[in-house]
């Protein structure tokens, strides 16, 4: 027996698989606002596309755009081969300078930057210029390395934990940095602190859009994920949903608060993984909710429980025979 593809992309990134269908689980919830296989997808595609994948077979998106940084011809030619649906439309170059150039204004959109280093000024940036023309009822999130940008091994001088931050995130953006920032600089705090950041981009965008909109057409921003999970490195996502005080029954609707993982800004829902084999989870599957105390027997008692908070957003795998 040998393992299927979908068996060794749970095992090298196990708690981005998890993530991925929790975000299955969310973007189902704007039904309430439209048909959700109506919705507009941008995400960042790589050479592997895999939430292209997921959210076109599991929510119906046939309109969805990648946007891609490649840095040869040779990586552009790579991504177009890699691209599984020709309905995907690839554009190439940075997010914060194409971004402008997509419609979100007419279009109910879901955008996912999920980005592929530390938190960074770009971050902030693509919530502003989003934020600054979506439509009601779209969602926008940012995925990011929450780690600080430390100096190389035996730099023992340079700036501090403070002056590192200021640098990543640019002078301009000083004034979204909360009141207690300075106590968020260590470990999983910081998902806590660029969450925060983007929160109050999110706010002061949207209190410009409103100076002169009438009382129905003002909008709103509320934080709906705020996740942290260590896959390799530590890594934060934090998203918003943008509705107008017209369709203020079509959010209520979506019941956003009653996911598992909701979370507001000042906290964060973690994605623990346990460690588990498949068929140690097909056990536990059988077993959820069955009763006793020992049903999760042999397996430990933490890893059991680790996986019933998360058991329907874990993959399913197949065996294949060579």
């Amino acid at each position: 027996m040998t393992a299927s593809y979908r068996e060794i992309n749970y095992t090298l990134r196990p708690a981005k698989s998890v993530e991925r269908r929790m975000f299955v689980d969310l973007f189902h919830r704007l039904g309430a606002f439209e048909d959700v296989h109506n919705y507009q997808y941008i995400g960042f595609g790589s050479i592997y596309f895999s939430d292209f994948l997921l959210f076109h077979r599991t929510l119906g998106f046939t309109e969805m755009i990648s946007i891609e940084h490649a840095r040869s011809v040779t990586e552009k030619d790579r991504i177009e081969l890699n691209r599984p649906y020709g309905f995907i439309q690839t554009i190439f170059g940075e997010s914060t300078s194409l971004l402008p150039m997509i419609d979100v204004s007419t279009k109910r959109t879901i955008a996912w930057f999920d980005y592929d280093g530390i938190f960074s000024k770009a971050a902030l940036d693509d919530f502003f210029i989003f934020l600054s023309r979506a439509r009601s009822g779209s969602i926008c999130i940012a995925s990011y390395n929450i780690q600080d940008n430390l100096p190389p091994p035996g730099v023992t001088t340079g700036k501090t934990p403070e002056e590192r931050i200021k640098d990543t995130i640019g002078e301009s953006n000083e004034v979204l940095l909360p009141q207690n920032w300075k106590t968020l600089l260590q470990g999983k705090d910081r998902a806590l602190l660029f969450a925060s950041m983007l929160f109050n981009q999110a706010v002061e965008v949207i209190r410009k859009r409103n100076g002169e909109m009438s009382a129905e057409e003002k909008l709103f921003v509320k934080p709906i994920i705020n996740i942290y999970y260590k896959d390799g490195a530590q890594m934060g996502s934090f998203g918003i949903v943008i509705c107008n005080e017209k369709e203020q029954a079509q959010y209520n609707a979506a019941g956003f608060e009653s996911l598992p993982f909701h979370t507001q800004v000042d906290k964060f829902f973690e994605i623990q993984v346990p460690n588990l084999t498949f068929q140690e989870m097909r056990h536990l599957d059988r077993n959820y909710r069955s009763g006793g105390k020992s049903v999760w027997h042999p397996i430990p008692e933490t890893d059991a429980k680790k996986y019933w908070n998360l058991y329907r957003y874990f993959p399913h795998f197949v065996e294949t025979e060579l």
